[in-house]
């Protein structure tokens, strides 16, 4: 059955063990918990309410004991028999009333006269009665059962007791305390149960209310058998929580698996443990053919999804808010690669990608000094490449060009990265002091098909030239654009014509074994 419930989830064996295991676990301590729980709460409310039936009872029985008192004297009269006889007609609480003097001697009942004396404990009890009352529970010679027995003395000394059956006693007690409470009534030193063998049940939890005044005593007690009868009840519901929550445990565990995979969390682990790597992409200069700048590029190979495009990685972080983190990341990667190999790239400048907004960041300039603190090897050989990736309010613009200049005063040079398809134009590129512009790759790649591409190029290279910064062509791929790039005037290209990027040692293997001779063999040819 199982087997046929989870094919339509993939399973592993393990897991479900465990997961129907813990469903197992949470149903058998759940359950039996909740029922107890259930049941003597249960056992406490009814038994409150029991109380309170047994105690109105009594109390109504005490208040015609009072009446019948209050119209009694010291005589036994044929008058006195009939209104006795009377209350017990018309009373639906006792079966029989009877007078006493002041010396407990029976004297007048609703049968008429008689001649007995009260027990002695039923004396000691009523005199020890703040309110002189007590119930007994003897044999009735007229009733031939056990009988309660309410005794009550009036201010003048004269008493009255009443006949009640147990059962018109205990019948609004027995309403409240169905079968599965059983209870016991003790009066006085005498006990009415509900059940004959009361004494010998095997009691879980049990409520007792003692009405002092009355010497009553109310047991009520839970059984053992009737919550084992009530959780045998609940086997279905026990199987179908086992069996529910066993599916969600493995539904939450996959969709647990699935978030742990996606690229938004995967980002945020590989960010906070470092794992991201950086390579590098040498800059080469045309004349005299030597590199001598390279930038670092963020790259990712994640176990689920293989390699991560560099635009995939910075369109997360920005959603995920982590764009500062990974910043800071590449910047010690740089940092870390010129303290162990500063003899090989002394000469070099590495540029990093740092988008507006983490620029202006209040605490960024404070961090970017502090990092050049750490590492001393980046002194003259950083540079930042700010990227266009959202266009700025007047206030950011004006905040963006403080930053800028303070950049610039740690020596650390600044380009416009992927120029013409941002949001700045020429008047925002003449607001920042930019020591080069980037050419983007759109444009080298048209470079040789669409005349328009031409004249654009051209046009901007004269404003570079113009606002004395520097020049880089991106994305360089074919000996024909190298040559329309040269033909331009620019000097300075990047792309796979001459390298993709490189791991740490790749690119400085690279470096070792570049002849500057290869650029100046490709224009002559």
């Amino acid at each position: 059955m199982l087997k046929n419930v989870f094919a339509w989830t993939p399973v592993n064996g393990k897991w479900l063990s465990i997961y129907a295991g813990i469903a197992f676990a949470f149903c058998l301590l759940t359950f039996p918990t909740a029922l107890y729980f259930h049941l003597s709460s249960e056992l406490e409310t009814r038994s409150a309410y029991a109380s309170t039936a047994l105690q109105k009872k009594m109390q109504a029985i005490f208040s015609e004991l009072k009446n019948v008192v209050d119209e009694a004297n010291v005589s036994c009269s044929d008058d006195h028999i009939k209104h006795l006889q009377r209350a017990t007609f018309y009373s639906s609480l006792v079966k029989g009333y009877g007078l006493f003097d002041e010396n407990y001697k029976v004297y007048c009942t609703s049968d008429g006269p008689t001649d007995f004396y009260i027990f002695s404990s039923i004396i000691e009890k009523i005199e020890a009665s703040p309110k002189k009352i007590t119930v007994s529970l003897v044999r009735s010679k007229n009733l031939g059962e056990p009988t309660v027995f309410a005794f009550y003395v009036g201010d003048r000394g004269i008493g009255a007791n009443a006949l009640v059956s147990p059962e018109d006693l205990t019948e609004e007690i027995a309403w409240w305390l169905t079968k599965d409470f059983p209870y016991q009534l003790k009066v006085g030193q005498q006990l009415s149960s509900s059940h004959q063998d009361f004494s010998q049940l095997n009691i879980l939890a049990s409520e007792q209310v003692d009405f002092s005044d009355w010497s009553l005593t109310l047991d009520v007690v839970l059984p053992k058998s009737t919550y084992w009868q009530y959780l045998c009840g609940l086997f279905g519901w026990i199987l179908g929580t086992w069996l529910t929550l066993t599916l969600l445990l493995r539904g939450l565990h996959l969709v647990v698996e699935e978030y742990r995979r996606s690229l938004s969390f995967s980002l945020k682990k590989a960010i906070k443990n470092g794992q991201l790597e950086v390579h590098y992409q040498p800059i080469i200069t045309l004349n005299p053919h030597e590199v001598h700048e390279m930038e670092a590029l963020v790259r990712w190979n994640t176990p689920y999804h293989g390699p991560v495009s560099a635009l995939k990685i910075i369109e997360l972080a920005e959603r995920l808010g982590l764009m500062r983190e990974l910043t800071w990341i590449v910047v010690r990667k740089v940092g870390e690669l010129y303290r162990q190999h500063f003899t090989s790239l002394q000469h070099i400048r590495t540029s990093i990608n740092v988008d507006r907004h983490t620029l202006i960041e209040d605490d960024f300039l404070t961090e970017l000094s502090n990092l050049l603190e750490e590492y001393p090897e980046l002194k003259d050989r950083l540079g930042i490449e700010v990227t266009e990736t959202s266009i700025l309010s007047n206030d950011e613009m004006t905040a963006m060009v403080e930053r800028l200049d303070a950049i610039k005063a740690l020596d650390i040079r600044l380009s416009v990265d992927d120029f013409g398809t941002g949001y700045s134009g020429l008047d925002f590129l003449s607001r920042f002091p930019y020591d080069t512009l980037k050419l983007d790759q759109v444009f080298i790649a048209s470079l040789n098909d669409d005349q328009y591409a031409q004249q654009i190029l051209v046009s901007v290279i004269q404003m570079a030239k113009d606002l004395n910064m520097g020049l880089v062509a991106e994305g360089v791929e074919r000996e024909d654009q190298l040559t329309a790039i040269a033909s331009l005037g620019v000097e300075r290209v990047q792309g796979y014509y001459f390298s993709r990027p490189l791991e740490e040692q790749k690119i400085l293997s690279w470096l070792e074994g570049h002849e500057a001779s290869a650029a100046e063999t490709v224009l002559s040819s």
